[in-house]
């Protein structure tokens, strides 16, 4: 929606603060609860990015303009996900879901 809005050297900013020690191999999981990396289902590099960091700021401001053109009430965000796909990577299709035990009724 918002192409080109930040500048060339912030995403290289971004890509750089986050070397290879960053990145874990991604996982799915599986219907019975169970992490594992599969690399027919999922190929890819994966990192999380507290809220307090840095790069959250940048997210943050995106959420708070949804809230003003939108009427959106987002009042905070959670931790953020990178992923990285090299080449041949993917990602099968999938639904994206919370396991039963984080969500809060």
């Amino acid at each position: 929606m918002w192409d080109g809005v930040y500048p060339p050297a912030i995403c290289q900013a971004v890509i750089d603060h986050f070397d290879e020690t960053w990145y874990y191999d991604a996982e799915i999981q599986t219907p019975h609860g169970e992490t594992l990396v599969d690399p027919a289902t999922r190929q890819a590099q994966h990192l999380f990015v507290e809220p307090g960091h840095w790069v959250g700021a940048l997210v943050s401001h995106f959420a708070h303009q949804a809230n003003l053109l939108w009427r959106y009430d987002i009042t905070g965000l959670g931790t953020l996900s990178i992923i990285r796909y090299g080449e041949g990577g993917q990602f099968t299709c999938h639904v994206d879901v919370l396991a039963y035990d984080q969500v809060e009724y």
